[in-house]
């Protein structure tokens, strides 16, 4: 399995452009800018009116204390929708099949088999959540592009609290 060191990102409320502070609560929202990216936004409490236009997800975290340190990925939910957004665009199969590993190494979805068709291996990953079937195309990653994504990734589902998963895993990132 590819092995990623992501790195956490950095609050500002894209609003006022503000530091969150440790302690404070802010929302994450992430959509499709107009390249066809994800994008990541978050917003100070006070900013906040509600989901934009073209949001994919959303959450609500706090920025921890400087002692504590530690990283979260983004609640489960936002996992899966983030995977299946890549999943359905053409030119992102490279994130889908990063998304598709971070989601088999926290156990959100299980591999069922692995099947060579037409030159390629295919993963075939079952969600127990949605019960669907998910195959999944296995990407070749040079190493530039494994930490763009790696980077990419960081900066969209990473938080500093602690979700509602938490209490069923760990949410730490590994």
């Amino acid at each position: 399995m590819v092995e990623f060191d992501f790195k956490r990102p950095t609050r500002h409320c894209c609003v006022s452009d503000q530091p969150i502070r440790p302690g404070q609560e802010y929302y994450t929202a992430l959509r499709e800018n107009e390249l066809g990216e994800l994008e990541r936004s978050d917003w100070s409490v006070p900013a906040w009116t509600g989901p934009p236009p073209g949001c994919i997800a959303w959450w609500k975290s706090r920025i921890p204390s400087l002692d504590q340190g530690r990283v979260y990925w983004a609640p489960h939910d936002v996992l899966r929708s983030v995977f299946q957004y890549f999943l359905e665009q053409p030119n992102a199969m490279d994130s889908a099949f990063v998304m598709g590993l971070l989601l088999l190494r926290k156990r959100l979805v299980q591999l069922r088999e692995t099947i060579h068709r037409e030159g390629e291996n295919w993963l075939v990953l079952f969600d127990p959540k949605s019960e669907n079937i998910i195959e999944l195309r296995e990407v070749e990653l040079e190493a530039s592009r494994a930490a763009a994504i790696q980077a990419e990734l960081a900066e969209k589902l990473f938080t500093s609290h602690g979700t509602p998963d938490a209490e069923t895993d760990t949410g730490e990132a590994e």
